[in-house]
């Protein structure tokens, strides 16, 4: 399979950002795709006897079906590479399908269980599980931020909390700084009020100072 970047456009196709995450990833081996998971379907190709070897995509899912085969690729030890191009445009308006992100976090976060559920994961993807696990969480928690959905967000973070690599001051940090990074790569700006001032934000700061103190 291959992979690239794309532009994302607003609803009249003016261009908002141009996402190009080699930038970040810039080995596309299974462990970084595992470690990171920088899957877009529309700027990726495969080749079709891949996609018959495990059977397509699993239409269980409806807003994590990418990630699900992808995973799937990887393990039975598919190659990929980069295109370090962009190659199609993703237009966003107030009807796309990926802003209902309740069901997007509980698939993104189904599809990790259920693959490192699996017995079969060679040990240089195993010894990266717990990262992945964590930056799953970060991601859907900044998803469901992105869509005010500021409560779900409160209870993916205190998940993601259990795999933090440093201290609970450290964690709280690197949150705030991922959270930035993904509204810029989207073309926005990162409101930090409207995080921080939440209730449910500083309810989960609270407990998170209990449970270390």
């Amino acid at each position: 399979m291959i992979h690239s970047g794309w532009r994302l456009v607003n609803a009249l196709g003016d261009s908002l950002a141009e996402i190009e995450p080699w930038h970040q990833v810039p080995d596309l081996d299974a462990v970084a795709w595992i470690r990171r998971m920088p899957v877009f379907l529309s700027a990726m190709l495969f080749r079709q006897h891949w996609l018959q070897r495990v059977n397509g995509l699993n239409t269980q899912f409806k807003q994590a079906c990418d990630v699900d085969l992808v995973q799937r690729l990887v393990v039975l030890g598919c190659q990929s590479m980069w295109v370090q191009q962009i190659t199609t445009l993703y237009r966003q308006h107030d009807q796309n399908d990926s802003l209902n992100t309740r069901v997007q976090a509980a698939e993104c976060w189904a599809v990790r269980q259920q693959f490192f559920a699996r017995s079969d994961i060679p040990a240089s993807i195993r010894q990266v599980e717990q990262e992945s696990r964590y930056h799953t969480l970060i991601w859907i928690a900044w998803r469901l931020y992105h869509t005010n959905y500021l409560q779900e967000m409160a209870v993916y973070l205190e998940q993601a909390f259990l795999y933090r690599p440093g201290t609970w001051t450290e964690a709280i940090v690197q949150w705030i700084e991922f959270f930035k990074q993904y509204e810029i790569e989207l073309g926005g700006s990162f409101d930090i009020e409207k995080l921080t001032r939440s209730p449910h934000w500083q309810r989960l700061m609270q407990q998170l100072y209990e449970a270390t103190s």
